[in-house]
């Protein structure tokens, strides 16, 4: 079998989510060797399935960071030429460590920052000049990617059919919200104005606080068990967590006040798509929560909405790389 490395950005659990369910079908196919934290992955992979080399990326969503974290020195240190090919979800700088090299990328970090240096510049035109293959989201790539040779993909999974709790989902993922503090106070503030305490509400962990449990609110896991639970999601649009939503045809409110580009382009997607409401005040967000939660007939419509959208990305780029790598 053919040698295969795989990596993921570590800003978050998206890029994670995806490069693991993408090396469970790989594994099929070809030896995978996927560099990730070993603490980062128990969440998603069947560890016999892959082989797990401990590898840190440390991203932070800073420029400064991204300049001088200088991640094409990084993939060129781990020998990357005696792979078979190698896969990156979502670092385009790896296509300098081998001839066969594959992007997953809705949008490239370098493009958010702003960053136009001679190296990046450089870098830009080899993926053009190379024809290299990026695969994207049919609905959420940024257009600016289009200059490039782009492999358009459905969303990863399967939809299911869930039997939805009286859930609320709160959740604004690994963003460094400078009012973090407020956002607490907020929270605490919306807990005790809740007239409904039969609904029962998941806080992301860092949010978290015991006495919250009298409000009926636990902690937030992100499991397939908790998911299973949501009836309707009021989160921070990253695609991971937008994914898990859609698949189970989980309404999605979407806040996005003082968020990176990347959330409020995935707002502007899913509010184009109407598969879900934006929300900059997060009071009103949360409300707006509760309504749609009394309506049965929207929940029911919108399940049926996100069955008709395109699954099963995974598939397709294993495919893909099967005919590609040989």
């Amino acid at each position: 079998m053919k040698n295969i490395a795989l990596f993921a950005c570590d800003n978050g659990l998206g890029h994670i989510r995806r490069a693991s369910i993408l090396s469970t079908i790989l594994s099929k196919y070809f030896k995978v060797n996927f560099f990730i934290q070993k603490k980062k992955i128990k969440k998603f992979l069947n560890p016999s399935r892959a082989k797990i080399i401990n590898f840190q990326f440390n991203f932070k969503n800073k420029k400064k960071h991204y300049l001088r974290s200088n991640y094409m020195r990084r993939f060129k240190s781990k020998n990357l030429s005696n792979f078979d090919a190698v896969y990156s979800d979502n670092f385009p700088e790896i296509i300098q460590t081998n001839k066969k090299a594959f992007i997953f990328a809705n949008f490239f970090w370098h493009y958010e920052f702003g960053i136009e240096t001679p190296l990046y510049r450089n870098l830009n035109k080899e993926l053009i000049n190379k024809k290299t293959t990026i695969f994207v989201n049919y609905l959420f790539f940024k257009k600016y990617l289009l200059k490039y040779n782009l492999v358009k993909v459905p969303f990863f999974g399967k939809f299911i059919k869930t039997k939805k709790k009286n859930s609320i989902l709160i959740s604004f993922g690994t963003a460094n919200y400078a009012y973090e503090k407020q956002i607490k106070k907020k929270i605490f503030q919306i807990l005790k104005l809740n007239d409904s305490p039969k609904i029962k509400i998941f806080i992301e962990p860092r949010y978290y606080k015991k006495k919250f449990r009298k409000f009926n609110v636990y902690k937030a896991t992100f499991s397939k068990k908790m998911y299973d639970q949501i009836s309707v999601a009021y989160i921070k649009p990253g695609l991971g967590t937008v994914e898990e939503c859609l698949m189970r045809g989980i309404p999605i409110i979407c806040y996005t006040y003082k968020t990176q580009k990347e959330f409020r382009h995935n707002a502007k997607i899913i509010t184009k798509n109407k598969l879900g409401f934006e929300s900059k005040n997060f009071k009103l967000g949360f409300f707006l929560s509760k309504k749609i939660l009394s309506n049965k007939k929207f929940i029911k419509s919108h399940e049926n909405k996100c069955k008709k959208l395109i699954w099963d990305g995974e598939l397709k780029i294993a495919k893909y790389l099967h005919k590609k790598i040989k």
